[in-house]
């Protein structure tokens, strides 16, 4: 057994370069990134994703959009046209993985611009059954900004309630602030007939100066 090498000629080297250049050359032609022809020449794992969406966006929505306006213009009549309109639903082209979608999906119910029923929608299952889904979630210190432009609001006054008649309370404690009251009542009165006797017949700036001392 004897040992040889294979080598390719230098033309044909070119040759097989030249063949990698048409496959570039053909999704040029086609308006397609070079993933979706099989050459896997420049993929990664990170610029897959941005490709596939680069195909739905680029390559994809344009004749979609010729389809919804042919659509329009000869399904429909003018009345038709004013309430009913084509469109093809691409969000599920726009899909990433399942970590992307869920924190996306996290960040709007935090947000409270989509219900658990729209995301459960988006991921082809059924509504909630006890109708909870339907529920739109607010962070509790969002505010609107108008809000703090406007003057605290004043607390009011609770309204003072009587005891109804013939409601029994404790007569111990009820003893005790009546007998609070008239000790205050007296103490009132005390003062207010020591406060004539020494004002008697004085004038005003007398009465002020009372005051002051």
């Amino acid at each position: 057994m004897t040992y040889q090498t294979f080598t390719i000629p230098p033309n044909d080297s070119q040759f097989l370069e030249s063949r990698v250049f048409q496959v570039t050359e053909v999704a040029r032609w086609f308006n397609l990134p070079p993933h979706k022809i099989k050459d896997l020449t420049r993929s990664t794992f990170s610029n897959i994703e941005s490709s596939q969406i680069e195909y739905v966006t680029d390559s994809i929505r344009p004749w979609l959009v010729r389809w919804e306006q042919v659509i329009g213009w000869k399904l429909l009549t003018e009345n038709e046209r004013r309430n009913i309109f084509a469109e093809f639903i691409i969000e599920g082209l726009l899909r990433g993985d399942i970590q992307t979608r869920f924190t996306a999906y996290a960040i709007a119910r935090a947000n409270g611009f989509m219900t658990a029923d729209e995301v459960r929608a988006r991921e082809n299952m059924n509504p909630t059954e006890d109708g909870s889904g339907k529920i739109y979630n607010i962070p509790l210190n969002w505010t609107n900004a108008a809000n703090l432009l406007l003057p605290p609001e004043e607390p009011e006054d609770e309204p003072f309630e009587e005891p109804d008649e013939g409601e029994e309370g404790d007569e111990e404690e009820n003893a005790l602030m009546l007998d609070i009251e008239k000790r205050g009542y007296n103490d009132i009165t005390v003062r207010s007939v020591r406060l004539r006797r020494k004002i008697g017949k004085r004038s005003k700036v007398d009465f002020l100066k009372l005051l002051k001392g």
